[in-house]
């Protein structure tokens, strides 16, 4: 059936460290908001379209199927998402070279929720992961080659509006990529791979 679970402190205090909703089949999906606990959780989500956010505990999670959503609460958060097209959510305080997502068999997207300032060793823990999506704010984004290893090959920043602009360099890499922009003043430096760029509006690079 579908679950809803919200756990917080007294779910700390009760000792529960493991969320098991691997029995879940078809489009039963698992919705956790785990948010407000402190514990290292070990998680795993079945065939569902979960959605699941984590605490500050550090926490495993394992998706399975379904198009899943899962939010980063931690810097050592351990996440691998199954088949079909996932999203990693991730503040750029927690993009960093000790995060892990392991992207699955689908396009999977790491999206970056507020300003960033994202560097290529941010992308050391990160596999099977083809989208960097970016929000709507100021963003500054250098890749090379781990984020090559990474697998990264799109770089969506089209969310950005007003006078938020991307300054991308790419120089470093060799993977083809398929770049585009919002209405800032963006500035794109490419790689060696042969990229596709779309800047839409703005005095752009």
């Amino acid at each position: 059936a579908a679950q809803n679970v919200t756990l917080a402190a007294l779910a700390d205090a009760a000792g529960i460290v493991t969320v098991d909703a691997a029995a879940l089949t078809g489009t039963n999906a698992l919705t956790l908001d785990a948010s407000g606990t402190n514990s290292a959780l070990d998680i795993t989500s079945g065939a569902g379209a979960d959605s699941i956010v984590l605490g500050t505990g550090g926490s495993t999670v394992v998706t399975n199927a379904g198009t899943d959503t899962v939010t980063v609460g931690n810097v050592a958060d351990d996440i691998s998402t199954g088949a079909d097209a996932d999203t990693v959510k991730v503040t750029n305080a927690l993009l960093t070279d000790t995060l892990v997502v392991a992207g699955g068999t689908e396009t999977d997207t790491l999206e970056v929720t507020d300003a960033a300032t994202v560097v290529d060793a941010d992308f050391t823990g990160v596999t099977g992961v083809e989208v960097l999506k970016l929000a709507d704010a100021a963003q500054n984004v250098t890749l090379a080659a781990l984020a090559d290893a990474a697998g990264i090959v799109t770089v969506d920043a089209a969310a950005l509006t007003g006078t938020n602009a991307l300054t991308l360099d790419a120089s470093g890499t060799s993977n083809v990529l398929d770049i585009t922009s919002g209405t800032g003043a963006d500035s794109i430096v490419l790689g060696t791979g042969g990229s596709t760029v779309v800047t839409n509006d703005g005095t752009d690079t």
